[in-house]
């Protein structure tokens, strides 16, 4: 025989009656759940100007404390299961976009320059989804927030071997077209450039292209390229095929790899070109527009300037703006200008000090009125001093007393174009092979210039960028080496930096990064120490979140918990990164199971989904702590489990043709004179409902 027991609850989904009867339930009698109909709350979350603050402390050890960057979520509300996602995806942008790397910024580190900072090279993930237990050694849970360094990556294979302590090796992460040649020297450094023998070109054939899913951090990151080798082809200026570019793009250009096939042009949308030095650098601000800079190359030739490590550096890098909080975009070059003077050669009438064996225009005194001085030795004016301005590249202005601002020159000097002579009044003064050369100054300090900061669309981010490289100068006319970036650390099957290994490339020994203090650098030794970090976000959001902090409230609301960047502890690869992890789940998340739990009749029902079931807030923690934990099985009086999500406006609706039952753990008849069920979250936390009345029916097999 089969009993109906319908039920109702008031807004709690505590379902209880008294009945006026006695209802008996012999032994191994069964109840099963007919239907179920409730609707959650979904909770919404509205940010504003009072909430959507979020503050990042890479280090807050009073040692080494470090500034703390800001960012702001957009204003809006979030409610139900897509508003949850949305609401991560917001939260990871803003996160991200605190993570500064600006060189301007100063710091009380060692060196004056962020440099030092611990998160130069960093990105945080907010998963929108459950991804499981995967192989990778952490599990990202939507009620986690996890920091990770990005390794900057020789992008052709590894940099350091296996014997480099804690070091791993990072796979190939682009392959070149048919036409190039990726070599490594012996301190690690890619060189790249045309195949020998093939010829030069305009197009973008000649390309390198990153392998599947390999992209840039999506934190503050760089892609970067310096100018090995440059040799003057002789053609004109108009025809770009002496150089290189380097660029990003949304776009996966995974098809052309090793194709030999040119980069589309919609492809091409953010990057920078380097063609000839008599020629300044070319960017490209997305794919309709090739634009000049006023920026021309420096130190390019191999010939003439001699140590690579002061080469011009071309660059693409994402970062924070320091006023408008948002993750940007800039293109630009890094250079160390180029610094000169012009020496004389021993026995021209116009010298300083005629006894010694190199003579020098002298810049004593000068101030702005004049650019050299210098004493005549032989002919008219014998021991006479005349001071000398440049007017131009072929004219120089004659003073014979020292100038003044607004001095009328008493001579001009030209240089004869055809001949290369100087000539005063006409006549030949200082002939080709007395003209002054040029000799070069000891290196002074880099300087950044940046052609073009763009904020990024939200497009943008959510897709993140491709590194991509084309060669069109020949093997004679140009040479790049280098190259590296840093490769988004979340990337699957990078769970122990199988991918990117774990050492960064050795920026500074390979390219000297003290000449280069305007470059935003590693400090490797830092990569593998413990540094306590803080996560500033409003006691709002936090709640949103899951997260419950134990510091208190400022008067404006903001909370924040601190936690450990530390390693895994693997011996091998050990991922430096945080883990903030929530207690509870996330008020806006959408619910796709819930349960129905008895309270009064004995269930032949077992449950084995928890480690521990003292409290919600253990069990979560002990999953999300120790993932790979055995779970514990043991009975519960479950009667059902309803696989239905809520996202839709929360409603739940229940009904089943072929009721399961579940047999009752009674040995004995039970006078059933009271009733009383349950509905929880798949996690057996309380449901908030939204409905004035849900209904249960359930029924009753005594088997008579």
């Amino acid at each position: 025989m089969v009993k109906l027991i319908r039920l109702a609850s008031n807004n709690d989904l505590n379902f209880a009656a008294n009945f006026d009867a006695d209802i008996i339930v012999p032994p191994r009698s069964k109840l099963a759940l007919q239907n179920l109909t409730f609707k959650t709350i979904f909770t919404s979350v509205n940010i504003n100007s009072s909430n959507n603050v979020v503050t990042f402390t890479g280090n807050i050890d009073p040692a080494d404390i470090q500034p703390g960057f800001s960012s702001l979520l957009p204003s809006k509300s979030y409610s139900g299961g897509s508003g949850f996602n949305d609401f991560l995806d917001d939260i990871e942008d803003a996160l991200n976009a605190t993570l500064e790397s600006n060189s301007n910024q100063p710091t009380s580190n060692t060196g004056g320059y962020n440099k030092k900072w611990n998160v130069v090279y960093s990105s945080f993930k907010v998963p929108t989804d459950r991804a499981g237990e995967d192989a990778d050694p952490m599990r990202y849970d939507e009620n986690s927030i996890t920091f990770r360094y990005s390794i900057l990556c020789t992008p052709n294979g590894p940099t350091y071997s296996q014997g480099f302590p804690q070091g791993t090796e990072n796979q190939q992460l682009w392959v070149p077209g048919p036409n190039v040649v990726i070599e490594a020297t012996d301190q690690g450094v890619n060189t790249v450039q045309m195949r020998t023998g093939v010829a030069r070109t305009t197009g973008r054939t000649r390309n390198v292209i990153c392998n599947e899913n390999i992209k840039l951090s999506k934190g503050n990151a760089l892609f970067m390229v310096r100018i090995a080798d440059y040799n003057f082809n002789g053609e004109g200026s108009e025809i770009k095929n002496n150089g290189f570019g380097i660029g990003i793009t949304t776009s996966n250009l995974i098809n052309l790899q090793g194709s030999g096939t040119s980069i589309p042009l919609a492809d091409r949308q953010y990057g920078v070109i380097f063609n000839r030095d008599s020629e300044g650098y070319l960017y490209h601000n997305r794919p309709d527009f090739t634009i000049g800079s006023t920026i021309y190359p420096q130190r390019v030739s191999a010939t003439t300037y001699t140590n690579p490590n002061h080469h011009d550096i071309m660059w693409c890098r994402i970062d924070r703006h320091p006023t408008t909080h948002k993750q940007i975009l800039r293109l630009g070059v890094w250079q160390i200008p180029i610094e000169n003077y012009y020496n004389l050669p021993a026995g021209n009438i116009w010298t300083q000090t005629p006894t010694v064996a190199t003579e020098t225009f002298d810049e004593t005194d000068l101030g702005d009125v004049a650019t050299y001085r210098m004493t005549v030795t032989t002919g008219v004016g014998v021991g006479t001093i005349q001071w000398w301005k440049t007017t131009g590249s072929t004219t120089w202005d004659i003073f014979v007393a020292k100038p003044v601002e607004g001095s009328t020159p008493d001579g001009t000097a030209v240089i004869d174009t055809g001949t290369g002579a100087m000539l005063i009044g006409g006549v030949t003064t200082l002939t080709p092979a007395q003209m002054p050369t040029l000799v070069e100054l000891a290196p002074g300090a880099a300087v950044e210039h940046v052609f073009l900061t763009h904020t990024l669309s939200d497009a943008e981010i959510e897709s993140g960028f491709y590194p991509y490289m084309y060669m069109r100068g020949s093997s004679v006319d140009v040479k790049a080496d280098a190259p590296c970036f840093t490769v988004d650390p979340y990337m699957e099957g990078n769970g122990k930096n199988e991918i990117t290994g774990f050492r960064d490339y050795n920026i500074p020994n390979i390219l000297k990064a003290a000449d280069f203090d305007i470059m935003p650098t590693i400090d490797v030794a830092r990569r593998s120490v413990s540094y306590t970090a803080k996560l500033t976000m409003h006691s709002n959001v936090w709640s949103y979140l899951g997260f419950s902090p134990s510091t208190a409230k400022d008067i404006n609301g903001y909370q924040h918990i601190n936690v450990k960047i530390e390693n895994s502890g693997d011996a091998v690869a050990h991922p430096m990164q945080a883990t903030w992890l929530a207690v509870t789940e996330s008020q806006l998340d959408a619910d796709d199971n819930f349960i129905v739990e008895s309270l009064t009749l004995p269930l032949d029902c077992y449950d084995a989904s928890e480690i521990f079931y003292s409290s919600p807030e253990q069990n979560d923690a002990s999953i999300l702590t120790n993932p790979q934990t055995e779970k514990i099985g043991r009975r519960k009086n479950i009667l059902a489990t309803i696989p239905i999500s809520d996202n839709n406006n929360g409603l739940v609706q229940y009904d089943t043709n072929t009721p399961v039952f579940i047999d009752l753990k009674n040995t004995e008849s039970i006078l059933l004179r009271n009733i009383r069920l349950r509905v929880l979250r798949q996690d057996f936390s309380p449901v908030e409902t939204g409905s004035s009345s849900s209904i249960m029916t359930l029924l009753l097999d005594t088997g008579n």
